[in-house]
């Protein structure tokens, strides 16, 4: 796949397409940390073969950046761009075997690059990423399968399906999906194949550590997706229009036409039915998706195929009279539409202009539902506040006398707080943060003790409640507070004297394996 450029226009068109991943994944930087590559970097000092709610690879490779470049946010984006980069190659490729030529390509290419949710897995250190990438791979193997009728493309969809469960579980939806899909369709006869059940095997074994890691800490994952679940099904966002609608958002709307010309073309055209298989797969991901209640979002690294598709019917068969002229226009359209829609999910703007560029964009009817502090989206204001909360919790810490420093333990309500004071801690030699959300749950109370006393930081008055008859006392010592953060991290902080409980019984009761 990988094989020496041609240097020609294709080319010219790969690397150009290759310097805008490397312009959204590293400039400019306006904001911090978002929250969640806070929590990865945790996991990244912390390798094992799993995690609660995260598989290893993503926390595996970010360990060995950090080992190599360090922990900037330039150096954990190295991530993002690379996959970016792949992903580009994939794109293309696609669109070649397919038979398109240059202006497929630039269109599939630009379709692809400027998508929202691409744009976000660029820019964002994310497992998502490698998701994607994963996914793409997969289904690649497909296509070259349904070109070649060559059987050891199960086995490279295999891999690829391997990898991607050490990735992300949604992986598992798309190897549904594709056996469903073969049930309909005459490629029926790969179930007769040993490559096909050779590919299946290979992909449990190269995931299998992950799966003995969730059978030997209780099947936490298990717990974990339960909540998730739950969770999903009280936001209503599963739903079918919702579910629709934020996916042609995130795609970009002006892609809608070109990947269901690419649906249609692989379930209705005469040359474009030898991939019915895997338009019939997009199906059964999209029903698994809404019958599962799983985030819009899920089924996004599937279109880079319909893309490719729909390009390369586009090029082909459009031949009407002023068909060059509306080709080239809606190409144009296309790239316009996706520089507009990129600050909707990357950090290019101040957080003064994002808002308002916000404000246009809900105007326009182009917001899909989520959760926002008093001025920015969730994704944009979980990168704001975590150095001053880290500061204002060293201050309290550090007015403590010694003796009771040395008996005090930081306490989170989420991941979030506790993966910010763990890495912007160390400059203040505050201890390692505790919390019972996630991950940070399976790794204990640390050095918590009978006697000891605890800072809790970014909990709701409910949880305080809650943890208050535990200790002896507790008192209100400060407060964090940042007008871009979400409203659930400006909260006060409080300080609990002398654990009277087990510790045991305390940190079963602070259990909270949730989204």
């Amino acid at each position: 796949m990988f094989s020496q450029f041609k240097w020609n226009k294709e080319t010219f068109l790969l690397l150009s397409s290759v310097f805008a991943v490397l312009l959204i994944a590293f400039y400019p930087f306006h904001y911090g940390y978002f929250c969640d590559e806070l929590y990865y970097i945790a996991l990244s000092k912390n390798i094992a073969f799993g995690y609660v709610d995260v598989p290893p690879l993503m926390p595996f490779c970010l360990a060995i950046v950090r080992y190599l470049f360090g922990e900037s946010l330039f150096a954990i984006h190295i991530l993002p761009a690379l996959l970016g980069i792949v992903s580009l190659v994939i794109v293309q490729k696609t669109v070649k075997k397919m038979g398109g030529t240059f202006f497929a390509q630039s269109l599939a290419l630009i379709a692809f690059l400027l998508a929202p949710i691409n744009v976000s897995h660029f820019s964002l250190l994310t497992y998502d990423s490698f998701n994607s990438v994963f996914w793409m791979l997969a289904i690649y193997s497909l296509v070259l399968l349904l070109l070649s009728d060559n059987k050891r493309y199960w086995i490279y969809f295999g891999i690829a399906a391997g990898f991607g469960l050490l990735s992300k579980f949604d992986m598992l939806w798309l190897g549904a999906g594709v056996a469903i899909a073969l049930l309909f369709t005459t490629e029926r006869k790969y179930f007769a194949s040993r490559s096909f059940w050779l590919a299946g095997m290979i992909a449990l074994l190269i995931a299998s550590p992950y799966f003995i890691w969730i059978a030997t800490h209780d099947f936490v994952t298990i717990q974990y997706f339960m909540g998730y679940s739950k969770a999903l099904s009280r936001d209503g966002s599963f739903a079918l229009w919702p579910f629709v609608r934020n996916q042609i958002i995130l795609m970009n709307p002006l892609t809608l036409p070109l990947w269901l010309l690419g649906l249609s073309y692989f379930l209705f055209n005469r040359q474009g039915r030898r991939f019915r298989l895997i338009g019939l797969t997009y199906l059964c991901v999209f029903a698994l998706n809404l019958v599962t209640h799983a985030k819009f979002y899920l089924i996004a690294p599937f279109y880079f195929v319909l893309l490719a598709g729909g390009a390369v019917y586009f090029e082909k068969f459009w031949t009407m009279r002023w068909s060059k002229v509306f080709k080239i226009t809606y190409l144009i359209a296309l790239f316009a539409s996706g520089l507009l829609l990129i600050p909707y999910v990357r950090p290019v703007l101040s957080p003064t202009r994002a808002t308002q560029y916000m404000q246009w964009i809900e105007q326009m009817g182009l917001a899909i539902s989520y959760d926002k502090s008093e001025t920015l989206p969730q994704w944009f204001a979980d990168a704001f506040g975590w150095e001053e909360m880290t500061r204002e919790v060293a201050r309290i810490y550090s007015a403590l006398p010694a003796s009771e420093k040395n008996k005090t333990v930081l306490f989170t309500r989420s991941y979030s707080q506790a993966s910010a004071l763990y890495f912007y801690g160390e400059a203040y030699a505050l201890p390692i943060p505790i919390s019972g959300h996630d991950q940070y749950y399976v790794w204990g109370p640390r050095d918590l003790k009978r006697g000891f006393n605890m800072m809790i930081v970014g909990c709701d008055p409910a949880t305080v409640e809650a943890i208050r008859p535990a200790f002896k006392s507790l008192s209100v010592v400060g407060k964090t507070e940042n007008k871009y953060t979400m409203p659930y991290n400006n909260k006060s902080i409080y300080l609990a004297l002398d654990l009277q409980q087990p510790v045991a019984t305390f940190w079963k009761q602070r259990k909270a394996l949730t989204m």
